[in-house]
Formats: structure tokens, sequence, C-alpha cells
């Protein structure tokens, strides 16, 4: 049986150019060729289920809303790759079910240093302290040390992001992080 969509009648099988030779209009043609688009794009999308996800950034630290996530595991970490990652942010006023999105600063092993209000990682400026208010708080400054094994130092894009240069947000463990950031739209 025929599928409909739209009021044009789309093959049920197709065999040769018997898409191609009907009378039927250049519209309905049209509509044939999209419908096939549609297919393929669903069975591509079908392909990638359970590799990709497409999530809603929870704050306004990195720039966009939608991101698109490679789900997976992984457990070494780039500087400068963005991650995706479990983090409880309801006492700050965040949706505590929403994905956080952060840039890696820092990973296991390098130094972090504070100096004239300026977070050092490994030697790298990664970010300033603003001393932000998170719900009628004043945040602190993280604490200077070594970035211990299965630990990731995270920033946000934003000056005044709500990230691991402050004791509250603290280092995120890698076993939070669930996804790579391939793009923010």
């Amino acid at each position: 049986m025929p599928l409909r969509l739209a009021g044009f009648r789309i093959f049920s099988r197709l065999r040769g150019d018997d898409f191609f030779r009907s009378k039927a209009g250049p519209g309905a043609k049209l509509a044939r060729l999209a419908a096939l688009a549609l297919i393929a794009l669903a069975a591509a999308c079908a392909a990638l289920v359970g590799r990709y996800q497409i999530a809603i950034n929870a704050s306004a630290s990195v720039v966009g809303e939608v991101m698109l996530l490679r789900l997976g595991e992984r457990r070494q970490y780039e500087i400068g790759s963005m991650v995706a990652f479990a983090f409880d942010g309801s006492r700050w006023g965040f949706p505590a079910d929403r994905p956080w999105a952060k840039r890696v600063a820092g990973v296991a092993g390098e130094p972090v240093r504070i100096e004239g209000g300026v977070v050092l990682v490994g030697g790298r400026t990664v970010a300033a302290l603003h001393g932000p208010m998170m719900a009628k708080r004043r945040l602190s400054a993280a604490s200077a040390g070594v970035i211990p094994a299965g630990h990731l130092f995270v920033t946000g894009e934003h000056e005044r992001s709500f990230d691991s240069r402050y004791r509250e947000f603290g280092l995120i463990p890698i076993d939070a992080v669930f996804a790579e950031v391939i793009a923010i739209m």
C-alpha cells in the first residue's frame, strides 16, 4: 500500500526508474524526493542512536544553547577540549537534570596556582577571579595544589563562569564526564 505524505502518493516500492517515470507533476516528484531524503536521514539517525545526543546547555558560561554530544567511555582529555558532565547545580539555582559543558583547562598532575587574582594551571593563565555571587553567597577561590588523578579542571568561556576556579564548584571527577561536546549552536 502506498504511503501518502502531504497529499502526495509516495511509492511503497521503488524499482529502477519507476520513481521518475510516473506521470505525476514536478511537485509530486519533489515531494517524493523529499520523503526519500527524510527516510535516509531517519535511517542515518537511527544508526547513530546511542553514539550521539542533543542536549540543552544549563548555563550561559558557554556560548550557545544546544549541544551535540558524542557519548562514550573516554578517560583521557586534552587541554581545550569541551566536555559534558553531570553536576548538581540546583543549590546554586541551576536545573539539576541538564548536562553542563565546560572546556578542559587542566588535567591530572598539573599544578594550580592563584597569583594576583589570576588562576594558572600548568603555568598557563586560564581565568581571572571575579568573586561572583551565587545564591547570594560570595564564591571563594580554588585551592592551590596539584590536580589529582581522575579529575579535570574545567572553565567556561564567559569571564564570570561558575567553574573550577571556585572552590564551591571544584574539580570534575572524570567519572562524571559522559560525553565530548562536538558542537554548540
